[in-house]
């Protein structure tokens, strides 16, 4: 499986004819057929992926304006990834998943705040110190 431009995936699954030898059979993959398809007839995107302000960069030079949309986008996920921790009846596989999404958007919002660049002079504050 491939992800091309314009969400297009492309993906291909090996046959694997049987050939029979003289020494026994002998099974041997060949490519199979090459299909296209829209990432969005097989994956259904979270409901605030619609709303997505982006894109940041454009031929790798930023766009003026997009960093603090993004932002705010990625806010708004991390309250509503809040709001399900909170709600009741999860397990706590389903509280795990939800922690590492608000891991992953919070470094997100980090690369976004500072331009993609993370040297290690962040300190995250520390748990229980207000910092």
């Amino acid at each position: 499986m491939v992800f091309g431009f314009g969400g297009r995936m492309i993906t291909m699954i090996p046959r694997t004819p049987h050939r029979v030898y003289v020494g026994g059979v002998v099974p041997k993959a060949i490519p199979g057929l090459l299909t296209f398809s829209s990432v969005r007839n097989v994956v259904e995107p979270p409901a605030l992926a619609h709303q997505f302000p982006g894109p940041l960069f454009v031929a790798n030079k930023p766009i003026k304006g997009k960093a603090k949309d993004i932002g705010k986008w990625l806010d708004d996920n991390l309250v509503l990834l809040e709001g399900m921790r909170d709600s009741l009846g999860l397990d706590e596989k389903d509280i795990l998943r939800i922690e590492d999404r608000k891991v992953l958007l919070k470094l997100l919002k980090l690369l976004v705040e500072h331009n993609g660049v993370l040297d290690g002079r962040y300190r995250a504050p520390r748990l229980g110190t207000g910092d």
